[in-house]
C-alpha cells in the first residue's frame, strides 16, 4: 500500500501542483461548484512545512493546500491532494485516505489544537477506467446488518483519462495545461510526437519557467518512448528558448544515464576483485572519485 515519492510521476505531479497559481487554476476548473462557492480561492496556499508524522510519509506525497472559508474568516479548509499514479486501480485507496485523515486529527488533538476539515482529493493518472468503490465494498462477505459499522468516507475523484485534450488546452494556466497534457502522453503512443509538439507550444514564446519546462521534458522522456530523433523533430520549428531548454534537459538525462552506468560498472568490477587504480583507469576518472563512489554505495568505509 505504500507509494514511492521518488518515481517520475509523483515527482512531476508534486512539482505541477506545488505552484499556488497552477493549483488554484486546477481546483477552479475541476472542483464541484457546490464546494467552490464556499472556498476563497485567492487564498490558496501550498503548505511547505511538514504536514504529516514520519509514519505517514511512505503513504503520501505530503502535498497539502490550505484554503480559507468564505463564511468564516480565519478558519481553514485543508484540501489534501492524494495523487494516485498506479497503472491499475487500488481498491485500498480509501483506507490510505482514512489513515491520513485520522492520523492528522490525532496529531492535532495531542497538540491541543483545533481540528481542521480535510477534503481528500484523489487524482488518478492511470489509463484504465476506474471508479473508487466505497469502503463497504471491501466487506461484501459480511451480513447487511453489520455493514453499518463500516465508515462512510467522502472524497473527490478526478480521473485524468476522462478529461479531454480540449478541456486541458483551454485551462487558464498554460503551464498547468502543459503539465496535465504531459501526464496524458503515455495514453497515446501513436501520436506521441504530435502531442509533445502541442504541449511545447503551450509555453510562452518569451520568458518562461525554464526549470519547469526542463522538468516537463525530463518527465516526458522518462515516462514515454520519445527518442532523440522524435525530440529533434518536435523542436525543429520551436523558438530558440524552447529548443535550448528541451536539449538541456535531454543532455542532462544522457549524462545522468552515463554516470549511472559508470557507477554500476565500477561496483561490478570492484566486486570481482579489480583494484582501485585499475577501476579509475577503466572509468577514466580519478582514484578519489572511485573511492567516493565505493563509499556512497557501501563498498568501503
Amino acid at each position: 500500500m505504500s507509494k514511492s515519492v521518488n518515481n517520475p510521476h509523483d515527482k512531476f505531479v508534486r512539482e505541477t501542483f506545488s505552484d499556488p497559481e497552477r493549483a488554484r487554476a486546477f481546483l477552479e476548473e475541476f472542483l464541484p461548484p457546490a464546494l467552490l462557492k464556499h472556498l476563497d480561492m485567492p487564498s490558496v496556499k501550498v503548505l511547505k512545512e511538514s504536514y504529516m508524522d514520519n509514519a505517514l510519509v511512505e503513504y503520501f506525497s505530503d502535498l497539502v493546500l490550505q484554503i480559507n472559508l468564505k463564511e468564516a474568516k480565519g478558519e481553514k479548509v485543508d484540501v489534501a491532494l492524494l495523487f494516485e499514479h498506479k497503472s491499475s486501480p487500488d481498491k485500498h485507496v480509501l483506507i490510505q485516505v482514512g489513515f491520513y485523515i485520522f492520523a492528522h486529527w490525532l496529531k492535532l488533538v495531542r497538540q491541543k489544537k483545533n481540528l481542521k476539515l480535510i477534503i481528500p482529493l484523489i487524482y488518478y493518472q492511470g489509463k484504465k477506467k476506474w471508479e473508487v468503490p466505497g469502503l463497504v465494498k471491501l466487506f461484501e462477505d459480511y451480513p447487511e446488518e453489520l455493514l453499518k459499522f463500516v465508515p462512510r468516507l467522502q472524497h473527490l475523484f478526478i480521473s485524468l483519462n476522462e478529461i479531454s485534450d480540449q478541456q486541458i488546452a483551454a485551462l487558464r494556466n498554460s503551464l498547468l495545461a502543459a503539465a496535465m497534457g504531459a501526464q496524458k502522453l503515455p495514453f497515446n503512443p501513436k501520436t506521441l510526437v504530435e502531442d509533445f509538439i502541442r504541449i511545447l507550444r503551450l509555453f510562452p514564446l518569451g520568458p518562461t519557467d525554464k526549470n519547469f519546462l526542463e522538468g516537463l521534458v525530463v518527465y516526458t522522456i522518462e515516462t514515454t518512448n520519445l527518442s532523440e530523433k522524435n525530440i529533434e523533430e518536435a523542436i525543429k520549428d520551436m523558438p530558440q528558448t524552447i529548443k535550448k531548454s528541451v536539449m538541456t534537459a535531454y543532455e542532462s538525462l544522457i549524462e545522468k544515464g552515463r554516470k549511472e552506468n559508470q557507477v554500476q560498472m565500477i561496483l561490478a568490477l570492484y566486486d570481482d576483485g579489480i583494484a582501485i587504480p585499475q577501476l579509475a583507469k577503466a572509468a577514466k576518472i580519478s582514484e578519489v572519485e572511485v573511492l567516493k563512489i565505493l563509499r556512497e554505495n557501501g563498498r568501503v568505509e
